[in-house]
């Protein structure tokens, strides 16, 4: 049975939080969790609005994918799209949610990250073994990225 979970208890992130609501999330097997956020969160069926900055990632990715060639870097709530033609700078966004989902064993299996630009949507990371097409190294992750109308595929591992 896979349950999607915010990623971390964001009432437990915020230490003290002395006014907050109640709030119903359901599953998709219907199951019902009830969390405790502070008032400072307002949460939407699709999103969660922060009203103070929250490093949600505590893992480090590197992605990679062919045709075209790109790459990304996961930092903490950093994030940096490279490409060939901007390798210098790159492209630089912050992480606005994540989301991930576990399989039977509680192992997270999907990681899905919504970023704060409306062009860069979001990166999802599949639990997958992958290759890049390039050489015979494997990957145990796969990774789409959604770019304005690209969707572009590759691999992903933890750095």
């Amino acid at each position: 049975m896979k349950h999607i979970f915010l990623y971390a208890s964001l009432c437990i992130l915020f230490a003290g939080c002395n006014n907050s609501h109640t709030h119903t999330l359901k599953t998709a097997d219907g199951t019902e969790l009830k969390v405790e956020l502070p008032d400072n969160i307002e949460l939407a069926t699709d999103s969660v609005h922060f009203t103070e900055k929250l490093i949600m990632n505590t893992i480090h990715w590197k992605l990679t994918g062919t045709e075209p060639f790109w790459s990304i870097s996961i930092h903490g709530d950093s994030v940096k799209y490279i490409t060939p033609e901007n390798q210098i700078k790159g492209e630089q966004f912050i992480i606005a949610s994540l989301l991930t989902e576990q399989d039977a064993a509680d192992e997270t299996v999907v990681y899905e990250y919504t970023l704060n630009d409306p062009d860069a949507s979001r990166i999802t990371i599949r639990k997958e073994v992958c290759s890049d097409g390039m050489s015979d190294k494997q990957y145990a992750y796969a990774a789409t990225f959604d770019y304005g109308k690209l969707q572009l595929k590759g691999c992903a591992e933890k750095k």
